[in-house]
């Protein structure tokens, strides 16, 4: 819209209306308060609209920071889990390794392993555990 051309009609209602000065001045001095006041609503607008960009901006920057730490999170879950998935891996190799050391001896007398085979077994399972 082009403010020289656009239509006034009822501005020019009531210029035509008005026969006194008096007249023509008071509706100026209400259009004028009614501007100021549009104005002032608008500046009013304007700044809350700035406050909730801040704000939005700020929670923004929180939820990126949220979204980094649950990141950091899952990564220390993940080498948390292999970790201890290779200490189960571990446990389990002790525990067969002591399983076969500690067997009954056999009805005859001997046992299924001999000393140096239970030395190797268990240095084994411990050079498996570094």
């Amino acid at each position: 819209m082009n403010p020289d051309t656009t239509p006034t009609p009822k501005t020019d209602a009531v210029f035509w209306a008005l026969h006194t000065h008096e007249d023509l001045i008071a509706v100026s001095r209400q259009l004028e308060r009614e501007l100021t006041e549009k104005t002032n609503e608008v500046a009013r607008l304007r700044a809350e609209n700035s406050q909730l960009q801040k704000e939005l901006t700020k929670s923004e920057s929180e939820r990126l920071e949220i979204e980094d730490i649950n990141g950091w999170i899952d990564s220390e879950f993940q080498i948390a889990n292999k970790r201890a998935l290779k200490l189960e891996a571990e446990v389990e190799r002790f525990r067969e390794a002591l399983e076969l050391i500690a067997a009954p001896m056999r009805p005859d007398g001997t046992y299924n392993r001999d000393r140096r085979a239970c030395e190797l077994l268990a240095k084994e399972a411990l050079n498996n555990a570094q």
